[in-house]
């Protein structure tokens, strides 16, 4: 299971995330169980309109006061559902609005 925010993560468009003990490495579930995104990603949103952003390669640190440990460094990459890079090097903004995205094959 994967804990977020001190809770259980949610299903989200048919697809959940996992955390892999051993590594702390996080994948993705489809709705049968099958693991269609394996557990290489330091970090992963939640999947929105069959997008998600990774985090690949960063470290975990203490950072600030409260020595919270977070992840650092790595890339960010946007994905599809089935673990292609739709864009390397990808600037998350929360602000995006996935639902404007639509994923088409080059002409």
């Amino acid at each position: 299971m994967h804990i977020i925010d001190n809770g259980a993560d949610c299903e989200s468009e048919g697809f959940i995330r996992f955390r892999d003990p051993q590594t702390s490495l996080t994948g993705l579930f489809n709705r049968n169980g099958d693991i269609v995104i394996p557990a290489i990603y330091s970090g992963l949103t939640r999947v929105h309109n069959g997008l998600l952003v990774a985090l690949k390669g960063a470290t975990k640190k203490r950072v600030g006061i409260d020595s919270l440990i977070t992840w650092v460094g790595g890339e960010e990459v946007l994905l599809d559902t089935s673990n292609n890079v739709i864009i390397a090097d990808f600037e998350y903004q929360p602000t995006l609005n996935f639902s404007l995205f639509k994923k088409q094959k080059n002409l």
